[in-house]
């Protein structure tokens, strides 16, 4: 904005190519008769502009963003300008009446005469809420300063959604020296989350925007912005909000646990649009979002290099190296982060097997079982284990809350998808879908209520029997890894991922839920040989599984002798006896397919020839 002459047209040109906007030119929009006036020496009234101004409103209520050049010399002119609009600011080229009017008078074309310009620094109300720049210096350097004048405090993140979650991220991200926008939807009670969050850390750079057009317009260019909202339509929803709001190679991060075909197909349709959409799994809770969690994305390389330096900033660190790798393109992140999480079903049920061992079967008290917990060798120290030994320790009163709590699981469906798709891609994961069929199997608690009982016996609690429990629990904890690592390799090569396994095992050693001192072994076995195609091969792998399979059928047959499910320890010593049996008796299924389905088989003389034997 300025009087005429000041520079408004071409300031405002290079600046939207800079920005890389729409430029409108706020005089072609006038009406001829606008002109003829203007041109005849006589100025415009406040009636003259009116339709001018509503005209040039409605254009810019019509575009997500733009560069206009007008004069706007009234408050009453910027207030019809900006009527409706989501967010804007006005940058006030200003200079000296004498300079103004040699350049008016040495152009032509324009139908604005210098004769003029006195009513136009009568009219000017010169306002407030404005950048003002001096058109004393060159076009470069006015350019330079409006440049920055627009750029200097926009955030260089954004965060959609102030969950538990939500909030303790972008606390993360402001608090590395980001200057971060933060928005919620505005559901009823929800209304002043946003401005509660920002007042409530002031000390932090935040700003808090006041809908979604103010959200995306607070973001520098191209823009980063975090959905934390649930997995699923929501963030189809928010997409479909966010895209007409977007500049062409604006980034949208969905850091939920979104299922990883879903972010595969967003991708591909962001990117045909001219977007990048980056998938990307985060663990590590509450006090992971806010300290340091583990960081799984994937996307394309121009979203890399400009989210992971702020995505390594925020990161948990193991020795000194940030938790967050990236991972691979589309939804490589999402997969990675969904088989975490079956891993973690896993452990978790593999402690509470343990446990349940050491109460049934040993008589223990909760304070032994957690001081035998915290006994373990190195290897087993974790984040898991730490917080079952602190659980195992709790007391209300003279209660221990563990005890209290009904023993019916929840999920929200990783689990269940990392067991739907190793069957789909034919990956057996028997340790993982066992702990998510002991959820669901305690959902039926009225049908065991009905059936069971809780027999409990108390045998001697041995030195010997104290270390195959140890061992045991380590063979099936590495075992629960072991299938998931496989899940992952076969899904990388599937798709094309070329997904770094040492590099995987690398971000999950500090930050995540499944965070331990096992995961270095895990590392170190991709990093010896990067073709590894199973853990099995891996001689350091193979050497403890061998050495600790006894303790873990000892067990398991000590559970089951004592009528204590253990499904976990079952399902991984099978999985390991299965693998290291050169003959299956499978041979017998392939007869008997044949016998009632004529399905043929294939012999061990030649394998490549399919027979079929009439049977009967």
């Amino acid at each position: 904005m300025g009087v005429s002459g000041c520079g408004k047209s071409t300031v405002g040109s290079r600046l939207a190519e800079l920005l890389g906007v729409a430029f409108l030119e706020g005089d072609d929009f006038h009406p001829e008769s606008n002109k003829e006036k203007m041109s005849s020496g006589h100025s415009l009234n406040d009636l003259d502009r009116q339709p001018w101004l509503e005209k040039l409103n409605f254009e810019l209520r019509n575009r997500p963003s733009c560069v206009l050049s007008c004069s706007a010399l009234k408050e009453s002119y910027r207030n019809l300008l900006t009527a409706d609009l989501d967010s804007y600011c006005f940058l006030h080229l200003e200079g000296e009446f004498d300079l103004i009017h040699e350049r008016m008078k040495s152009r032509s074309s324009h139908f604005m005469p210098a004769s003029l310009l006195k009513s136009q620094f009568d009219a000017l109300e010169r306002p407030s809420q404005a950048y003002h720049i001096d058109i004393s210096q060159s076009i470069d350097d006015i350019v330079k300063i409006a440049t920055a004048q627009i750029t200097m405090n926009k955030s260089k993140i954004g965060l959609l959604g102030l969950g538990v979650m939500g909030k303790s991220l972008a606390r993360n991200i402001a608090d590395k020296g980001n200057k971060t926008s933060v928005y919620n939807l505005p559901f009823p009670g929800e209304e002043e989350v946003v401005k509660d969050f920002v007042e409530k850390f002031e000390d932090l750079s935040f700003y808090g925007a006041t809908d979604l057009g103010d959200f995306v317009n607070s973001l520098s260019k191209p823009r980063m912005i975090i959905l934390m909202i649930k997995a699923g339509e929501a963030v189809d929803e928010m997409i479909g909000k966010l895209k007409p709001l977007l500049c062409e190679n604006d980034m949208i991060v969905d850091a939920g646990n979104s299922f990883y075909k879903d972010t595969q197909r967003r991708e591909a349709e962001m990117k045909a649009e001219g977007f990048h959409f980056v998938g990307m799994g985060v663990s590590g809770g509450e006090e992971g979002a806010l300290n340091g969690p583990s960081i799984m994305p994937a996307g394309t390389a121009y979203a890399q290099k400009y989210l992971l330096p702020v995505l390594r900033d925020i990161a948990a660190k193991a020795k000194g190296e940030p938790c967050v790798q990236w991972v691979g393109p589309d939804g490589a992140g999402h997969f990675v982060k969904m088989i975490h999480n079956g891993i973690e079903y896993a452990d978790m049920q593999l402690i509470s097997e343990l446990y349940e061992v050491c109460r049934k079967v040993f008589g223990l008290s909760n304070a032994e079982i957690a001081d035998f917990f915290e006994s373990f060798d190195s290897i087993h120290k974790g984040y898991l284990l730490e917080i079952s030994i602190d659980i195992l320790r709790k007391k209300e009163g003279n209660s221990y809350v563990l005890d209290t709590i009904l023993d019916v699981a929840g999920h929200k469906g990783t689990g269940m998808w990392t067991s739907r798709e190793a069957l789909e891609m034919g990956i057996a994961v028997p340790t993982i879908t066992a702990a998510m069929n002991q959820r669901i199997i305690s959902s039926y608690k009225e049908l065991r209520k009905t059936l069971g009982s809780s027999p409990k016996n108390n045998i001697d609690f041995t030195t010997d029997w104290q270390r195959s429990l140890e061992n045991g629990f380590l063979m099936a904890r590495m075992q629960a890894h072991i299938e998931g690592f496989h899940l992952i390799q076969a899904a990388s090569d599937k798709n094309g991922w070329n997904v770094n396994m040492a590099s995987v095992s690398s971000l999950w050693r500090g930050g995540c839920i499944i965070r331990s001192a096992m995961l270095p072994v895990f590392m170190s076995s991709f990093t010896e040989d990067t073709k590894l195609e199973h853990l099995y091969l891996s001689k350091t792998i193979m050497s403890i599984l061998q050495n600790s399979i006894k303790h873990a059928v000892a067990v398991n047959s000590l559970a089951q002798e004592n009528s204590v499910s253990t499904p976990c320890f079952s399902a991984a010593i099978q999985y390991f006896l299965s693998v290291t049996t050169s003959e299956l008796p499978i041979n017998m299924i392939q007869a008997q397919r044949d016998y009632f389905g004529a399905h043929t088989y294939r012999t061990n003389e030649d394998p490549g020839t399919p027979r079929h034997t009439i049977w009967n």
